[in-house]
């Protein structure tokens, strides 16, 4: 989840704005992007003192989903004949079951 936590804030850094805005945007607004650039952008967060503050009263954090990327996993453990334990030992997920008709 670090790894897509750090592309978020690069996705919103490549746009201009300074590292702590974009944890804050991050932080309150999870993987919606749409959400956090219409944060940053409407200047909701003008000092770090006021980002400490947001990052302080973020009980309530939206997700970051990493569903897509726990999927590209599973895909990858079928396509490559990965053992299920080997995944299983090293992240505490699990595929979700694949339909079949």
């Amino acid at each position: 989840m670090a790894t897509k936590a750090r592309w978020l804030l690069g996705q919103l850094q490549l746009l201009g704005f300074p590292d702590w805005q974009c944890a804050v945007a991050v932080l309150r607004h999870g993987s919606n992007l749409h959400d956090g650039v219409a944060f940053l952008l409407e200047d909701h967060v003008t000092s770090e003192e006021q980002s400490r503050a947001y990052m302080a009263c973020a009980v309530d954090s939206p997700d970051i989903d990493i569903s897509e990327e726990l999927h590209m996993l599973a895909e990858a453990q079928v396509r490559d004949h990965w053992p299920f334990a080997t995944l299983q030992s090293h992240s505490s997920w699990t595929p979700e079951p694949e339909m079949t008709s």
